[in-house]
């Protein structure tokens, strides 16, 4: 059960993994499907295992060094 802004409650639909190369890794990220309009979200554990560094000033990201 997911919880955003409203606080209204959505039911995970199923959950699948998506294959993705960022840079020379291969990775899967694995998501839940909801039926709502929402942005992709990233868990911070998954972007602190990528060691993710997001820089809002030059609208950067930086993942796996």
């Amino acid at each position: 059960m997911y919880k955003f802004g409203d606080g209204r409650g959505v039911k995970s639909l199923t959950n699948v993994n998506i294959p993705v190369v960022i840079g020379r890794n291969k990775v899967q990220i694995n998501v839940d499907i909801i039926d709502e309009n929402i942005p992709l979200l990233l868990s911070k554990k998954s972007m602190q295992r990528a060691n993710m560094k997001l820089d809002f000033a030059t609208n950067s990201i930086e993942v796996f060094d």
